[in-house]
């Protein structure tokens, strides 16, 4: 059983998860606005966060990027309904959140993800684990890959949306996708993701901070891509995929 805060200025929504959640007996606790769930995190501090974005006081994003600051292994689930969301998901990811999901949001789809992330660790190694790199910019692929294979994770690497989609619709196995928000093809990350989501529905989806900065349309980022992961990486894969954490350290 884990604690979990859930954040949302919908009442109906904040229920609905609240009930999902705890009949898979973890203990909820509710908070209707980022001011609300800030106080909430600091008072208890939760093991997993699932939190809308846009709210009426506007504090949902600084809300995500104080957790993540205050505890960086925090696992943060974004939602977002708005008629942008991909810029504002694209912003929570960039500010802290593990995943996003766009509402309205699945119910099953919400809990296999929260098992995902909270699946408990010690499995001694990754041996049989196998990774999605999606990442359009060749340097960064590399480092990504390249740091999960020393993990012991199989690492299947891909530049564009449709091989990204070639490898989803084939019979190959594959416990979890990274992906870039900017990518070659004709997705982004976030178009990607919903259609890995159709195509197998308890795929964990973990996405690059890399990008996250880009413009709405999500092709044209205003910076160049960064040629190292971000730090967290390794323990967001492998806290997604019940692996035992010792040893993941930071990607330098």
């Amino acid at each position: 059983m884990a604690e979990i805060l859930v954040v949302d200025d919908d009442l109906l929504t904040r229920n609905a998860l609240s009930r999902a959640l705890r009949r898979e007996g973890h203990k909820v606790r509710l908070a209707s606005s980022g001011v609300e769930g800030l106080a909430e995190f600091r008072n208890n501090c939760p093991d997993l966060v699932v939190t809308d974005i846009v709210m009426p006081d506007g504090e949902g994003v600084a809300m995500i990027r104080a957790m993540q600051e205050a505890a960086p292994n925090l696992p943060i689930i974004a939602m977002s309904g708005a008629a942008a969301n991909e810029l504002y998901l694209r912003t929570a990811v960039r500010f802290g959140a593990i995943t996003a999901l766009t509402k309205p949001v699945r119910l099953q789809e919400l809990l296999a993800v929260v098992a995902g992330l909270l699946r408990p660790s010690g499995e001694p190694n990754a041996a049989g684990k196998s990774v999605l790199v999606i990442e359009a910019e060749f340097d960064a692929r590399a480092a990504v890959s390249d740091a999960l294979k020393q993990q012991g994770l199989t690492v299947f690497e891909v530049a564009t949306s449709e091989e990204a989609l070639e490898l989803l619709t084939s019979p190959q196995e594959i416990d979890i996708m990274y992906t870039g928000v900017v990518l070659s093809g004709d997705l982004n990350g976030f178009q990607l993701a919903e259609k890995a989501k159709r195509l197998r529905p308890n795929l964990p989806v973990i996405y690059s901070r890399a990008y996250t900065h880009a413009g709405p349309s999500g092709k044209h980022p205003e910076a160049e891509p960064k040629a190292t992961p971000e730090p967290n990486l390794i323990t967001d894969i492998k806290r997604a995929l019940g692996l035992d954490l010792t040893g993941s350290g930071n990607i330098r």
